[in-house]
């Protein structure tokens, strides 16, 4: 459930981020904005317990 909210998040705004960048003249915001998603899902995947104990399949 969470991989699909942040891939929405991510992959909806990147879009408009890359665009508003460019607009701005600063397209190295994009970068520092992919930077800090990368950064975020390594935290939560860090944070993340493990499931073979708990897997249902």
């Amino acid at each position: 459930m969470l991989f699909r909210s942040t891939v929405a998040i991510f992959g909806g705004t990147a879009e408009y981020i890359a665009l508003f960048a460019k607009e701005q003249g600063h397209e190295e915001w994009f970068y520092w904005y992919v930077t800090g998603c990368a950064l975020l899902s390594l935290l939560v995947y860090w944070r993340m317990g493990e499931t073979k104990a708990r897997g249902h399949l």
